[in-house]
């Protein structure tokens, strides 16, 4: 993890594991993208990259690049506070994946519950009981 900057993790990982067989290897990586986008360049001295308060690792080259049968697990919401940011940024990472044409890979697309503006703003307290939000 990147414990330099407040407890956000701007760097990938890869962990590969034996199956119970042995046989098998599975690899699992993870990297950080609040937009799923096409950005080509790593955040620069841990200052957002995308969006107002966003880090966007470059992945698009290494998931295409890589030949093997892919699970590939999405997730976005969290700093995204308008919907139709949220629809167009959702639109354009179904392209990308559909772009890559790579048919035995798996996708799964999880959603966050999305961010709500102003979440930083000292005071601002959630609500307490379900009824508040009505």
């Amino acid at each position: 993890t990147d414990d330099a900057h407040e407890g956000h993790s701007l760097k990938s990982w890869v962990a590969t594991f034996k199956c119970p067989n042995g046989a098998n290897e599975i690899q699992i990586q993870a990297l950080r993208n609040d937009e799923l986008n096409k950005i080509a360049e790593e955040p620069m001295e841990k200052k957002p990259n995308c969006g107002i308060m966003g880090y966007c690792m470059p992945w698009i080259n290494e998931y295409t690049s890589n030949p093997v049968p892919t699970v590939l697990i999405a997730n976005a919401g969290a700093h995204i506070d308008d919907i139709v940011r949220f629809r167009s940024l959702f639109y354009d990472f179904l392209n990308i994946v559909d772009s890559a044409d790579r048919s035995d890979d798996i996708v799964f697309f999880r959603t966050s519950v999305p961010g709500h503006r102003d979440c930083m703003k000292e005071g601002i307290q959630p609500f307490y009981y379900y009824h508040e939000y009505q």
